[in-house]
């Protein structure tokens, strides 16, 4: 049995210490077993060179179904030695046996410089 199952998929962008980053997507969940304990997330993460993580936020947890997309929203600095950051949209259920799924829309990732819109083409899904 798999305890607590998630899915993700992120994207990377070049990132420097003391940047500040501004991550955002649109996210609505589509099927919600149970007590809530299903959920849509987004987590920014600053890494090292090594590919180490360094510090990671993460936005409110959607746990309920509605008609409309919501906004998730994180704003932070890059902390001491990063070199990327990475926006994370992820979707979980914790603790139940079912079916859970999300739809993500309109991502963005900025730093005033640097700015990722939209399609994880490049990504990775694990």
């Amino acid at each position: 049995m798999i305890k607590d199952p998630y899915c993700y998929i992120y994207k990377d962008l070049k990132a420097e210490p003391g940047q500040s980053w501004e991550a955002s997507i649109y996210a609505k969940l589509t099927e919600t077993p149970g007590e809530g304990k299903a959920s849509a997330q987004l987590k920014m993460t600053f890494m090292d060179m090594n590919g180490n993580k360094l510090h990671t936020h993460e936005s409110a947890r959607l746990n309920s179904i509605k008609s409309e997309y919501e906004a998730l929203r994180i704003k932070a600095k890059a902390p001491k030695n990063t070199t990327h950051v990475r926006i994370t949209p992820v979707v979980s259920l914790r603790g139940e046996n079912g079916v859970v799924a999300a739809y993500y829309d309109d991502a963005r990732l900025s730093s005033g410089e640097s700015l990722f819109e939209s399609g994880f083409e490049s990504g990775a899904v694990d």
